[in-house]
């Protein structure tokens, strides 16, 4: 699949450097991006994902507003929060 996805090889020239069918790659990435999706349902780390980035996005949002106060400290967590999905 990294051949594929990654590197933008060909069906065919993972086929040659692995001296299978072009029909056997394809079936495998087939049936590896099935495990993939089925695990992406299990564990939903997309979604977990994307809730974090929203969580941080509202978070940076309130110390904004306290920075724009003035308080003292709330740079350097903003700073901080702002790494958390980076």
């Amino acid at each position: 699949m990294s051949g594929y996805y990654f590197d933008d090889c060909s069906l065919n020239e993972i086929a040659e450097e692995h001296s299978i069918t072009r029909q056997a790659v394809q079936d495998m990435i087939k049936r590896s991006e099935r495990l993939l999706e089925q695990y992406e349902k299990k564990l939903m780390l997309v979604d977990k994902y994307l809730y974090r980035v929203r969580l941080k996005d509202d978070i940076i949002r309130e110390l904004d507003a306290l920075v724009e106060n003035n308080a003292e400290g709330m740079l350097r967590i903003k700073s901080l929060v702002d790494h958390i999905t980076d």
